[in-house]
Protein backbone atom coordinates (compact mmCIF):
# COMPACT_ATOMS: atom_id res chain seq x y z
CA UNK A 1 0.00 0.00 0.00
CA UNK A 2 1.21 3.64 -1.04
CA UNK A 3 1.00 6.61 1.49
CA UNK A 4 -0.51 9.80 0.24
CA UNK A 5 -0.53 13.62 1.34
CA UNK A 6 -4.23 14.69 0.42
CA UNK A 7 -5.00 18.44 -0.07
CA UNK A 8 -7.38 20.65 -1.87
CA UNK A 9 -6.73 24.10 -3.94
CA UNK A 10 -10.11 25.24 -1.50
CA UNK A 11 -9.44 27.82 1.13
CA UNK A 12 -6.11 30.21 2.02
CA UNK A 13 -3.05 30.22 3.36
CA UNK A 14 -1.82 33.35 5.12
CA UNK A 15 1.91 33.88 5.29
CA UNK A 16 3.27 35.67 8.43
CA UNK A 17 3.54 38.55 7.15
CA UNK A 18 -0.28 38.39 6.80
CA UNK A 19 0.01 38.44 3.01
CA UNK A 20 -2.45 35.77 1.58
CA UNK A 21 -0.81 32.84 -0.37
CA UNK A 22 -2.37 30.64 -3.17
CA UNK A 23 -1.32 27.23 -2.86
CA UNK A 24 -2.82 23.82 -2.14
CA UNK A 25 -3.98 22.92 1.72
CA UNK A 26 -2.88 20.11 3.30
CA UNK A 27 -5.76 18.29 5.07
CA UNK A 28 -4.26 14.85 5.88
CA UNK A 29 -3.30 11.88 4.94
CA UNK A 30 -4.16 8.77 3.36
CA UNK A 31 -3.29 4.97 2.23
CA UNK A 32 -4.08 2.82 -0.98
CA UNK A 33 -3.06 1.41 -3.87
CA UNK A 34 -3.68 4.47 -6.10
CA UNK A 35 -5.14 7.87 -5.45
CA UNK A 36 -8.65 7.39 -5.50
CA UNK A 37 -7.96 4.81 -3.00
CA UNK A 38 -5.73 7.09 -0.74
CA UNK A 39 -8.41 9.71 -0.71
CA UNK A 40 -11.47 7.33 -0.18
CA UNK A 41 -9.23 6.14 2.95
CA UNK A 42 -8.88 10.15 4.41
CA UNK A 43 -12.74 10.92 3.50
CA UNK A 44 -13.41 7.73 6.07
CA UNK A 45 -11.71 8.13 8.49
CA UNK A 46 -12.69 12.17 8.57
CA UNK A 47 -15.95 11.34 8.55
CA UNK A 48 -15.99 10.13 11.99
CA UNK A 49 -15.20 13.58 12.88
CA UNK A 50 -17.67 15.05 11.46
CA UNK A 51 -14.70 16.98 9.24
CA UNK A 52 -16.46 17.61 6.23
CA UNK A 53 -19.52 19.27 7.53
CA UNK A 54 -17.98 21.29 10.53
CA UNK A 55 -15.26 22.73 7.78
CA UNK A 56 -17.04 23.08 4.60
CA UNK A 57 -14.63 21.06 2.18
CA UNK A 58 -15.45 19.66 -0.48
CA UNK A 59 -15.10 15.67 -0.66
CA UNK A 60 -14.93 16.20 -4.52
CA UNK A 61 -12.02 18.46 -4.91
CA UNK A 62 -9.86 16.53 -2.73
CA UNK A 63 -5.86 15.84 -4.46
CA UNK A 64 -3.45 13.24 -3.50
CA UNK A 65 0.00 13.44 -3.68
CA UNK A 66 2.12 10.19 -3.44
CA UNK A 67 4.87 10.07 -1.16
CA UNK A 68 7.84 8.58 -1.60
CA UNK A 69 8.80 5.83 0.37
CA UNK A 70 12.20 7.12 1.67
CA UNK A 71 10.19 10.07 3.23
CA UNK A 72 8.17 7.82 5.59
CA UNK A 73 11.43 7.05 7.68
Amino acid sequence: MKNYIIATEQGQTISPFGRRCENPQILGFGSGNSKEEAIEDFIVHMEDEDFFEIEGWDKDQLIAYQLDDSELN
